[in-house]
């Protein structure tokens, strides 16, 4: 359900002397999420999937470094990957989506949003590994943030035993990536922000071997 204040709309309406009834919005268009508009303006969450992506942002995505860059949060430096993936089909638009019901499916104790969220890990995985194979694609952003967002949704969704090897071994692959991607990362603050997260993720939980050579 969506509120909107129409109020001055109508009373223009009203002086033009021509009321007329809101149109009703077209089901086949599907706008693009906007999260900055969703973290700012909460009350414009309309869907489940803007609901499940508000909650994972608010509860799991951790601040990122570059005050320089004005990236207060660490949603700013998801935002344009998120947004360019949503438009060719990337997986780094859908493994936010599969964290967001993940995240929301354990704070409702729901089964159903738990599901949905592993049917979309699945179709993540197959896009992931098609991008992989791609000499353009293979090292981008995306991968990189995908490979991350991959190892956080095992820990969300916690199975068993098995959830931290999983977790461990995407976080493995966004490291491989990132040795692969060299300086050219420290380019832009995207790229230097998934460092920053992948370097965080390493120190915070996994060997000392590893991190001394990430660092």
């Amino acid at each position: 359900m969506v509120f909107r204040n129409q109020t001055g709309s109508v009373i223009r309406k009203v002086n033009r002397g021509a009321v007329a009834q809101p149109a009703e919005p077209s089901e086949d268009v599907v706008p693009p999420l906007d999260i900055a508009a969703l973290v700012h303006h909460p009350s414009r969450r309309a869907t489940l999937q803007d609901e499940a992506i508000m909650h994972w942002l608010a509860n799991y995505n951790e601040r990122s470094f570059a005050a320089a860059a004005d990236l207060v949060g660490g949603f700013q430096y998801i935002v344009p990957i998120y947004e360019a993936d949503s438009v060719r089909g990337g997986p780094a638009a859908e493994i936010i989506n599969a964290c967001g019901l993940a995240a929301l499916g354990n704070a409702k104790n729901a089964p159903d949003l738990l599901h949905a969220a592993r049917v979309k890990q699945v179709k993540v995985l197959r896009h992931l590994n098609e991008q992989l194979q791609d000499p353009e694609l293979a090292m981008s952003d995306s991968s990189l943030l995908t490979c991350l967002l991959l190892s956080s949704f095992e820990n969300i969704m916690f199975d068993g035993p098995q959830s931290l090897v999983t977790s461990t071994a995407h976080l493995q692959g966004a490291f491989t990536l990132a040795r692969m991607r060299g300086r050219s990362q420290f380019a832009d603050d995207i790229g230097h922000a998934l460092y920053v997260r992948l370097r965080g993720s390493m120190v915070g939980g996994y060997s000392n071997h590893r991190v001394s050579v990430l660092i």
